[in-house]
């Protein structure tokens, strides 16, 4: 069986449809979990910042310039974006020479 994903990203489009629909309902939980199991699957977060949390907030920026979808709700995505980005962000590996981040 083939996953259809997103320019050959780690990201299925199911993974993608059910994050989007949770940013557009507002639902921060559903998000972190999808989140949770991405890292579980030890997907890159280079791989979830792109393919899924760029694309998701470029398409809530779509939908609100269309007028599709309401201030509030593309602020709330926003916020609920930045959100999973801080769930990602202790999984980062920095360099151990002490150089900058």
């Amino acid at each position: 069986m083939t996953e259809n994903v997103h320019k050959c990203s780690m990201i299925s489009e199911d993974v993608y449809d059910r994050y989007l629909e949770a940013l557009l309902r507002g639902d921060s939980c559903t998000c972190l979990k999808i989140i949770d199991g991405l890292l579980d699957e030890q997907v890159r977060p280079i791989v979830m910042y792109v393919d899924l949390l760029q694309r998701s907030l470029y398409r809530i920026g779509e939908l609100w310039e269309h007028n599709r979808v309401s201030v509030a709700t593309e602020h709330l995505a926003t916020t609920i974006t930045e959100r999973t980005l801080a769930a990602i962000y202790p999984t980062l590996s920095w360099p151990e020479n002490g150089a900058s981040r």
